[in-house]
């Protein structure tokens, strides 16, 4: 894929971007002895006697992998042991904390744990306030406010997903989008390249049109004569 391409897109991407305001993670603090601070509220909270494997940050959490590899979860001023052991991966952030253990893909939203659906066989993506997966029938789902979204009743080839947007090829190589509850058909073609953000998505169309689709609106912004790698979608 060419250089210009690839920064054509990203640079659209991050432009947009811009447009929206983040907030600051909550911070911890590791001594020398390994023992895990939190800074809650101007005042320094103690978790952890023994090194951690892993942190990750939000705006008022953090998750982490203790020393025995166990999740552990601190929001609203308490600490809370999941009960899941080496999670094959897992994603803290504003909203929710995903998790997954071998193809068992879940949420957690600060007090109730949710079972999701599977990752083994098809794609799935989260953002900051919504995922999307498949269950065991090959259904395509989309997860947001607590509730199950029925998307397709099929696989679909690709998804990304943004802080609050969901792009997808279905089966039949059409590129739709869900976004503040709604589906849209944003196209009867696959695009060759492909990314969500908040409100936003931003593609190069089946005829090497780079466009944005913005609160549901789709804008052309330029058109690429040559793409050398068309096999190569942006989708990470």
């Amino acid at each position: 894929m060419t250089t210009s391409y690839v920064s054509s897109l990203l640079l659209a991407l991050c432009f947009l971007h811009m447009h929206s305001m983040y907030a600051q993670p909550m911070l911890s603090y590791t001594d020398p002895q390994g023992d895990l601070y939190v800074s809650d509220s101007g005042r320094l909270v103690h978790l952890e006697h023994m090194p951690i494997r892993s942190i990750q940050y939000a705006a008022n959490s953090i998750a982490y992998l203790d020393n025995d590899g166990e999740l552990n979860y601190y929001a609203r001023h308490k600490q809370q042991l999941l009960d899941v052991t080496n999670p094959s991966f897992y994603s803290n952030t504003d909203y929710y904390l995903y998790y997954a253990n071998g193809g068992s893909f879940s949420v957690y939203d600060g007090k109730e744990r949710r079972y999701l659906g599977y990752i083994q066989n098809h794609p799935y993506a989260f953002g900051d306030s919504l995922a999307a997966i498949h269950d065991s029938s090959g259904y395509f789902y989309g997860y947001e406010q607590g509730m199950l979204i029925e998307l397709e009743q099929q696989p679909v080839l690709r998804v990304t997903a943004g802080d609050n947007t969901l792009a997808y090829i279905n089966h039949i190589c059409q590129f739709r989008v869900y976004l503040h509850g709604e589906q849209m058909d944003v196209d009867s073609y696959a695009p060759i390249a492909f990314q969500a953000a908040a409100n936003t998505v931003v593609y190069i169309d089946n005829y090497n049109y780079l466009k944005v689709l913005w609160n549901g609106e789709i804008t052309e912004l330029t058109h690429f004569a040559q793409i050398n790698c068309l096999s190569t979608i942006i989708n990470d």
